[in-house]
């Protein structure tokens, strides 16, 4: 047996910002896409306004994030819903796989503790299983959260229902303004709209 020096037990283990980050991404890959067989779209925004994309299975796509998607100055995002094809378009949709909101506040570059928390704290108060479910998944982005509304796979032929669906959600919080945190209302393609991977 190989012989140890002190106690490792009870040396803490820190954890670099990067292994957090891919942590928290796996994590949401696995919460939107588990069991789901069409191919997830990562698109990358680059400060310079360029950007590119690719397209992954599940199991490959959790593989690149951990050596290859995620770098901490670049905004990355994954598609909510999945294609047949290695294709982003409303034709080769494979599953729809959650609704979607989308609260930021575009005056700030970063939001606060404080404000995550009173965002949090007004939603639960007036707005969960009150006028909107109760989301399966709230992310927290660089300027506001995202809140996910899982559901089981929905094909292609579900579109029209998607969309009436998610239009009556972002009705419902069509008002909705706390510390000038407000819906995306724009933020409703079922097709084309992504998910951000992790804090910015």
């Amino acid at each position: 047996m190989a012989k140890t020096e002190g106690n490792l037990a009870l040396k803490p283990i820190i954890k670099s910002e990067y292994e957090l980050r891919t942590e928290q991404a796996i994590d949401h890959i696995e919460a939107l896409h588990t069991g789901d067989d069409g191919f997830i779209t990562v698109f990358k925004k680059f400060r310079n306004n360029t950007h590119f994309s690719r397209h992954y299975k599940i199991e490959e796509l959790k593989e690149k994030i951990i050596s290859k998607e995620i770098n901490l100055d670049v905004n990355t995002y994954i598609s909510v819903n999945s294609f047949y094809i290695p294709k982003r378009g409303a034709e080769y949709v494979r599953q729809f796989r959650s609704f979607f909101l989308d609260i930021d506040n575009h005056d700030k570059e970063k939001m606060s503790d404080f404000d995550y928390n009173s965002l949090l704290y007004n939603l639960r108060e007036d707005y969960f299983d009150k006028k909107i479910p109760n989301p399966c998944i709230v992310v927290k982005t660089g300027r506001g959260i995202q809140l996910y509304f899982l559901m089981e796979n929905a094909p292609k032929r579900f579109v029209s229902t998607w969309t009436s669906l998610e239009n009556l959600i972002i009705e419902e919080m069509k008002n909705f303004d706390v510390l000038g945190y407000k819906i995306d209302t724009n933020a409703k393609d079922g097709i084309i709209e992504d998910g951000e991977f992790t804090l910015k």
